[in-house]
């Protein structure tokens, strides 16, 4: 029985210490352990929020990377980049001045912190041209601010598997192997590096553009500044949201394909001195941005007036420019939200329809509260005023309807106010074809006789019949 309960003891003695172990070493010392390790590993010391420049010294020729470690260049010159964090963007400073591109400077940014040393190849070489660090194929510096003290790097070959690289770090003599992602990130040429975005304005700040392309010129203007609805300006007529916003997306998104020029002053060897299109961006505030855009043989070229750089740019942006005014006109009938129709009135002469849509029992013939009235057959009327198109416009020089055979007025109400959305006059019929006016548009226009059929109705077409043998009620129109 002592013997039992001794070995109990023992056994009651061994677990707490496994989990005095576990909680003491696993959760505490081994992390922090570990921690410090993976410390010891790190290339730079300064932390990703820390780096505010960056300087890169590339082999301007590099033995070619089929050629086996040791190999000399063929000549020790460098071509130097270096990139400045300014608030919260970085930009490019060497070789040349311009911004930066956001994705690959913070990519940078993050390899250069995040890589680690994977093991130590030598810590005294006697020769440091097998290791190609005799001159090294990258040299890279990063500092905090203009005044701290710098942190450097030096990239050597790639290691016979080619998968690693070798690394020195500041002036240590030890060779270390790295992952050959920290060679990747750096080996871009400049242009990676710089922004591509050539208009750095968003939808919200444009108010007005102005296209000139060989003859036709457009100005594009957004009446009300917190809504996505555009006008030819000088048409007065309401643009086609969708084929307008492939243009104005396409200036806003133009990225650049190749920087052709810096501080260039013949400009007619791009095409931009008579250019094939110029553009002038118009925002609040009197804020304003010219652009040219030109073409020679196969390639197309844009400049900012407000800058020296001649971007080549993707030719579909010329044609997006080049779209003529016609292609941007809604043919919409009608602009309206029919859900917030509350009254319908379809004149003709002296006769008046009026439909009204109370919030309880729904429409109603005002004159015939009694009469019923089928919905669905206000909501076809609302529907096909949406979704009618119209023929096309007529010339300003046309006369406007004067004498209407129909017209159709809707009318919304918000907070106890009631305000006309749209008011439509149908002419005498051309041929198959009829001319109306819309009170918010200049032009006149045509519509299809079979479209104006389906607008043309009468009382009783809304009336809601039980029995379809039934007759109607006739329903007393008004008299204006």
């Amino acid at each position: 029985m002592k013997k039992s309960f001794r070995s109990t003891l023992i056994l009651l003695g061994v677990f707490i210490a496994l989990i005095v172990w576990y909680q003491v070493y696993e959760k505490k010392i081994k992390p922090k352990r570990t921690e410090a390790e993976e410390k010891i590993k790190e290339i730079f010391t300064l932390s990703k929020d820390d780096i505010q420049e960056i300087e890169i010294d590339r082999l301007t020729t590099p033995p070619p990377d089929t050629a086996p470690p040791g190999t000399a260049p063929i000549s020790n010159e460098y071509s130097k980049i270096r990139l400045k964090l300014a608030g919260k963007d970085w930009n490019l400073v060497e070789p040349v001045q311009d911004g930066a591109d956001a994705a690959n400077a913070n990519s940078l940014v993050s390899t250069l912190t995040g890589t680690k040393q994977e093991r130590v190849v030598d810590e005294a070489p006697k020769d440091f041209q097998q290791y190609g660090l005799t001159t090294p194929l990258f040299k890279i510096t990063a500092r905090k601010g203009g005044a701290e003290k710098a942190e450097s790097l030096k990239v050597g070959s790639n290691t016979p598997t080619g998968f690693s690289s070798y690394l020195q770090i500041g002036d240590s003599p030890k060779v270390y192997r790295v992952s050959r992602a920290l060679r990747t990130a750096v080996d871009k040429p400049v242009k990676e590096f710089r922004n591509k975005s050539i208009v750095n304005w968003t939808r919200a700040d444009v108010t007005v553009v102005e296209i000139q392309a060989g003859k036709e010129n457009i100005v594009m203007s957004r009446p009300t500044a917190d809504k996505e609805e555009w006008d030819l300006a000088r048409e007065h007529i309401p643009a086609d949201t969708t084929e307008w916003n492939k243009t104005l997306n396409g200036l806003l998104e133009v990225k650049a394909t190749e920087f052709a020029a810096e501080n260039e002053k013949n400009l007619a060897k791009f095409g931009l001195s008579s250019p094939s299109a110029r553009i002038q961006l118009k925002g609040k505030d009197n804020k304003k941005l010219g652009i040219r855009i030109g073409k020679t043989k196969d390639k197309t070229y844009l400049v900012r007036d407000d800058r020296p750089i001649v971007y080549e740019v993707d030719k579909d942006i010329l044609a997006k420019v080049e779209t003529k005014a016609e292609k941007y006109r809604s043919m919409r009938l009608a602009n309206f939200n029919r859900f917030d129709v509350k009254r319908i009135k379809l004149e003709r002469g002296k006769e008046t329809i009026e439909l009204l849509k109370e919030d309880k029992t729904g429409w109603t013939f005002p004159t015939e509260p009694n009469t019923k009235i089928n919905p669905s057959r206000v909501d076809t009327l609302l529907t096909q005023l949406q979704d009618i198109k119209i023929s096309r416009y007529l010339a300003p020089s046309s006369p406007k309807v004067a004498a209407s055979q129909l017209t159709i007025r809707l009318f919304e109400k918000k907070e106890e106010k009631e305000k006309e959305q749209v008011n439509l006059l149908f002419g005498k019929a051309q041929g198959k074809l009829i001319p109306a006016n819309r009170s918010d548009l200049d032009l006149s226009f045509l519509l299809s006789e079979d479209d104006f059929k389906k607008l043309n109705l009468q009382s009783k077409d809304f009336i809601k019949t039980e029995d379809k043998k039934e007759e109607p009620t006739k329903v007393e129109t008004k008299k204006s």
